[in-house]
């Protein structure tokens, strides 16, 4: 696979070594044996953050501020420096470009510097780099929202790939829907707090894309939005969700306590405990336990049970419906 920022691995590499030396006050015993250890560098550098792993053209990608795991739930594909393993390789992408490598030996950094395990932080390695020249042009008082901006138009220009960066929720305010653009979409959910990204796993990300049912929740969730928000901005259409998803829930609970009721009045009717009490006593006359009749009155119990199950299969798939699939999200978020 083509290594876009074939080259950049030893400059950064080059840096890092240098800014080692300064703060460690040790320097290797020849300029083979630097040559050898920025080499080495370089190799892991370009081989794990210069590899593309691109998205196709007919999938939706973004670049996230934040909340990665809420954009995986939207999006197709998801911005992320660096390899996570064959397990992501279909959520996970990243444009293998100069400014994606920095940024990736920064975030590594910063976990090592949380760790203890590193005695050089991000902010030594960034001076003058092309991560602070993009941050500096960036016309953004968000830092976030403008560092995914610039990596977006890094990839872009590499590859022509159109990937769009995440908003964060100060850049949306003043966004509206377009058909297409899952942005605002998220941006809504997330001003009502519906999801809480750091409640979701990876797995149960994952879980929920592979799941054909939730695909197709997505899917009309994505139709109506497309059908009923276009031009719409963030404001209306927050409302328009938190107010859907409120009614649908409360169907949704309505009409499971009637379930529950119907299950309960239909066990303890005066009709089915009498015809129950006879039947049971004329089969232990005859030696069996269960009689025809009895085997009736079961089965009407049974039919109206079933009967009330699907009246509650229906409410989730009719008025409302468009929102299920940010209930479903919901509800499993509660279990983690």
């Amino acid at each position: 696979m083509t290594i876009v920022g074939k080259g950049i691995g030893t400059t950064i590499a080059g840096r890092l070594f240098e800014e080692m030396a300064k703060a460690t006050g040790k320097k290797p015993s020849s300029v083979e044996s630097r040559e050898h250890l920025v080499s080495q560098l370089a190799k892991l550098l370009d081989e794990n953050l210069g590899k593309p792993n691109l998205p196709l053209p007919s999938q939706s990608s973004v670049v996230p501020s934040n909340s990665a795991k809420t954009a995986a739930l939207f999006f197709d594909r998801v911005w992320s420096p660096g390899s996570f393993g064959e397990k992501f390789d279909d959520i996970f992408f990243t444009g293998g470009t100069e400014l994606e490598m920095w940024l990736g030996t920064a975030i590594a950094l910063a976990a090592g510097e949380t760790q203890g395990q590193i005695v050089v932080g991000p902010s030594a390695l960034l001076q003058d780099s092309p991560i602070i020249v993009a941050a500096n042009s960036i016309a953004s008082s968000d830092f976030s929202f403008g560092m995914a901006r610039a990596i977006s138009e890094s990839i872009r220009t590499a590859h022509g790939i159109g990937t769009v960066p995440m908003f964060s929720s100060s850049a949306a305010q003043d966004q509206a829907y377009t058909v297409g653009d899952a942005r605002i979409l998220v941006a809504s959910i997330q001003n009502l707090g519906l999801i809480d990204d750091d409640k979701l796993s990876w797995d149960q990300v994952l879980e929920i894309r592979k799941d054909k049912e939730s695909v197709a929740k997505l899917r009309k969730l994505r139709n109506w939005a497309e059908s009923n928000m276009e031009g719409k901005p963030l404001s209306f259409m927050t409302d328009a969700i938190g107010a859907r998803l409120s009614d649908y829930e409360w169907s949704v609970k309505k009409h499971g306590i009637q379930t529950v009721i119907g299950t309960m009045q239909s066990l303890v009717d005066p009709k089915f405990l009498a015809a129950a009490a006879i039947t049971t006593g004329v089969g232990a006359e005859f030696g069996h336990g269960l009689t025809v009749g009895a085997v009736t009155i079961v089965g009407q119990t049974a039919w109206s049970i079933a009967e009330r199950f699907l009246d509650l299969a229906d409410a989730r798939k009719g008025e409302n419906a468009e929102v299920a699939y940010i209930h479903d999200i919901r509800k499993m978020q509660k279990k983690s």
